[in-house]
This record gives C-alpha cells, structure tokens and sequence, in this order.
C-alpha cells in the first residue's frame, strides 16, 4: 500500500471520527454515513442503555423531595409519635413512591441527652458520677447513643436533633431553662420534684430526702444522742437540700416542750464548714449529720483538726460517698441513694416515652438505706 494510501484512509477515519462525536445531533452532514451512524445507532442505544447509573434512594433524598429533615424521615420510619399526621403521610407516599427499602436493624441510633449542671457539680456530689455512669450503661444497652451536657452548653441543645433527655439538675432556675430548651421531647429528671404536672412527658424519679433525714436521726436518737447537730450548705434553689432541711427544721419544731434530743442547726458556706463544726462542738453536740456529700467529706478533716476523735468524742452520720465512705477511717455510717435503682427506672421511663407508651407514671420515689459502720457510738451504759 502507498503512502497516499495511507495518508487518505487516515484522514477519512480522523473526519469519521470528528463528525461522528462532535457534530451537532440536528445538523446533516454531505458524509450521510456519519451522520446515520450517529443519529439512527449511537444515540438511541445510549438512551436505551444510559452510561451513567441512576442515583439510589437514601433517607436524605426521600427528605429533599418531601421539604423536611432526615430526622423527621427517621422519625416517620421509626413509628414515633411526634411527627404530624400531614407530615408522616407525604413521607410514607414519597418513599413507597420511590422504592426505599427501610432495614431497621440498619436504622440510626437515637440520641439522649444526659444533662448536668457543671463541672464543679461532679467534684462536689459524689453521687452523680456513678449516675452518669449507669445512666449511660442502660441506655448503650438499649442501643441509645449518650451525649452529655453541661449547663454551659445548654445552648446548643436546639442546634442538635435528640430524642429525648435525661435531668441530674437540681437547681430550680436552671432546670426552669431546661424546660425551656427541651419542647416537646420527653424529659426523666432524676432527684428533682418540681412540679410541672400539666407538662405531658416529664417524669420525676428521686430519692425520699425526708426519708433519709428522719432515718439519721431516729437512729441517732435510738442511741441515747441528747444533742444532735445538722451541718448544711446555704443552697439557693436546690431541691436536694431544701427537702433536708426542711425536714430537719420540722423535727427541731416537733422536740420543742417535749423529752426529745435537742437538735441545733449550723448553716455555712463551702469555706466556712471548719467554723461550723466548732460552733457545734461548742454546742456540746454529741453528734452530727452531714446534709450533703461536701459536708460529709470535709467534716472528718476539721473534727481531726481540733483533735476530735469520731466516734469516741463524737458521732457522725453522713451521706454516702459512692467508694469513699467505706474506706475512711474511721468507716463513716452513711445515708446510701439507690443509685442503681434511680437510673435503671429512669431509663426505664424514657423507653416508654419514646415507644408511645400510655399511662406513664410521672413521679417515683424511691426509700434511702442507713449503712451501719463505725462512725456511730452508743451513748447507753
């Protein structure tokens, strides 16, 4: 073959070539050849048999074509109740319309918020560390996702998508701002008893304070304790110890005129809970009871500071402080919360709530129990 040859069947597939794929769809051509080939084969099997793959169906698409986010879709496919009968209706028609296949064992895991007030609050409460802990032990069991908040970042709260929220708040003006944020996802408040009663789903779960106070001092009384002291913080707003000293103040009014032990009461700050203890062993107590988990950790330390011996000079009652109280010397008799009980109840009612359930108790109490150790001393010959 000559090169002329070749140089003209080149060119021929090259011009081939050119008005096959770059020539307009409309436009004939004098080379008919390319231009049947391309407008009566190419383009229909390409419309027939399309390159590029159609797109799948995912919960984001089925969210755009019904106006509204993937957590409503979620919600639609989750069976929950908070979604409107509208809304829940256009987006089962969008998804049967659209052939999504709905896997509930591959469904997103729901989000609970585990609220508290500070950090401060953990190093003070000794209690709520292990709530926290079990508050997230039920609901990881239960195929929750946790996320825990601080007052300080209450904030964000309505920038997140959760489900539900679990309180250990025991502040009221805090727990107002709560209320505030949460709208109308269930909310469990654990050792909290506001009254929010018309509120349909806020459930209160909470040990008996007044319960736990008159426990200490029957028993202190029991013992031949004549002189019985409380020492408690000067809280604002915090429903723990204002039912304690509530009930404490109650049974000082009850011993007046009659032959009871006499009670005293001695209210002080973080700083100045040294300057109480002197105050009540001024007083003659010959015993006393710690209102909260700060007082009952401190009180040890200023008692051995004035040479005090516990309880050869002076008896002590505390509230439990969760793997601390066994181990002080001496062990400290203590007021124990059902930790344990309070979070799995909790829990238990948040489940409820987010299932549909109907009759939902909305207050739980739960008893203290006294753990006998050695902090406590007979005064009977």
């Amino acid at each position: 073959m000559s090169d002329n040859m070749v140089y003209i069947l080149f060119y021929f597939f090259l011009c081939e070539f050119i008005f096959l794929f770059y020539l307009p769809r409309n436009k004939s051509h004098p080379l008919c050849l390319s231009f049947l080939i391309k407008n009566r084969i190419i383009i229909p099997l390409l419309r027939k048999h399309p390159l590029r793959t159609k797109r799948s169906v995912n919960i984001r698409s089925v969210a755009r074509q019904a106006s509204v986010s993937p957590a409503t879709v979620s919600r639609v496919l989750n069976k929950e109740q908070n979604v409107k009968k509208k809304t829940h209706d256009q987006v089962l028609s969008i998804i049967k319309a659209s052939g999504y296949s709905f896997k509930p064992g591959l469904a997103q895991k729901k989000h609970i918020a585990v609220l508290y007030n500070n950090a401060a609050s953990l190093a003070q409460n000794y209690y709520l560390p292990p709530l926290l802990a079990n508050c997230e032990k039920h609901l990881v069991r239960n195929n929750y996702s946790v996320v825990f908040i601080s007052s300080a970042n209450f904030d964000y709260i309505n920038e997140l998508q959760f489900h539900g929220f679990i309180s250990l708040v025991h502040n009221r003006s805090t727990f107002d701002k709560i209320m505030q944020f949460t709208g109308h996802a269930p909310l469990v408040a654990i050792n909290s008893a506001y009254s929010h009663s018309c509120l349909k789903k806020v459930s209160f779960v909470y040990s008996d304070h007044s319960q736990s106070v008159r426990l200490a001092l029957d028993y202190l009384a029991g013992l031949g304790h004549n002189k019985t002291g409380m020492i408690s913080l000067r809280y604002q707003n915090d429903t723990l110890s204002f039912e304690r000293l509530k009930t404490y103040l109650d049974y000082c009014r009850k011993t007046i005129g009659k032959t009871k032990p006499n009670t005293y009461l001695f209210l002080c700050d973080d700083n100045t809970i040294g300057n109480a203890v002197a105050d009540a062993l001024q007083a003659g107590c010959t015993a006393l009871i710690a209102s909260s988990e700060t007082c009952s950790l401190k009180i040890p330390h200023f008692l051995a500071q004035y040479n005090v011996r516990i309880p050869d000079d002076i008896s002590l009652v505390t509230f439990e402080l969760p793997g601390i109280s066994e181990f002080l010397s001496p062990p400290l008799t203590s007021i124990r919360q059902p930790i344990e009980k309070m979070s799995e109840k909790a829990v238990e009612l948040m489940l409820q709530y987010l299932t549909g359930a109907k009759n939902i108790e909305k207050n739980i109490k739960f008893d203290n129990n006294l753990i006998f150790r050695s902090s406590v001393k007979p005064l009977f010959r």
